[in-house]
């Protein structure tokens, strides 16, 4: 699983949930890190936080759908409530789910079920 967020309550939220579930993962602070890391393929799950210090998180995702086959099934988690135009575009890009914060631990856990399912 990577995770791709700048916000540090996110990030601690979702490692948080995710190492009570045994669920290994990734943390990158920005787009460039983890362009650069080539984790990609060896993620199951991606996680993008919508406004990332360097980029918006659905110019990350188009980045990697351009560069890469098979970007592993993607979460979008935005901090800024009423974001609309970034999740329409995410979900029309592909994007699995879209999720707004503040979020229940259980929505997350319900697109992550999503996700790797796909």
């Amino acid at each position: 699983m990577a995770l791709v967020a700048r916000d540090s309550t996110v990030h601690q939220k979702i490692a948080g949930l995710l190492s009570a579930l045994n669920i290994q993962i990734s943390f990158y602070k920005n787009g460039q890190s983890l362009a650069k890391s080539h984790q990609l393929q060896r993620s199951h799950c991606l996680i993008i936080e919508t406004e990332l210090d360097d980029m918006l998180g659905v110019s990350l995702f188009k980045k990697l759908l351009s560069a890469n086959q098979g970007v592993p099934p993607t979460i979008f988690i935005t901090v800024r409530p009423g974001s609309t135009k970034e999740a329409v575009e995410a979900m029309t890009l592909g994007a699995v789910d879209y999720i707004e914060h503040p979020f229940f631990a259980r929505q997350l856990i319900n697109s992550l079920a999503l996700a790797l399912a796909a």
